[in-house]
């Protein structure tokens, strides 16, 4: 039996790595499954962006590009870049953070 470099490599790195790391949002399987930063599956996208607390783009370098997203809990999980419902979220926690940003810069005043 034959196999690539490319197979044997990445046979090397996922043993070298270990498990992939594993979270649960509102769910018994695993949530996430991340390959060193990269995301390698997406979660369900039904999740309620109020209990987000914050977000990282893993698109540069992944094979799947993704957004890594962090629930109050601590929890982690991957979305689709391309579900509306995940680039809301996204720019209402960017809202959120520049308002916050606003308001202590009025108290340093």
């Amino acid at each position: 039996m034959k196999i690539s470099k490319g197979a044997l490599l990445f046979l090397i790195l996922a043993t070298a790595l270990g498990p992939p790391a594993q979270a649960s949002f509102r769910s018994s399987a695993p949530a996430v499954r991340r390959c060193g930063d990269c995301c390698l599956s997406y979660t369900s996208p039904s999740f309620l962006c109020k209990h987000m607390k914050d977000y990282v783009r893993r698109i540069v370098g992944c094979f799947l590009p993704a957004i890594l997203f962090t629930t109050n809990k601590g929890d982690e999980f991957c979305a689709s870049p391309q579900i509306q419902a995940v680039e809301w979220c996204m720019e209402d926690m960017d809202a959120a953070k520049r308002q916050k940003n606003v308001l202590v810069e009025k108290k340093l005043q």
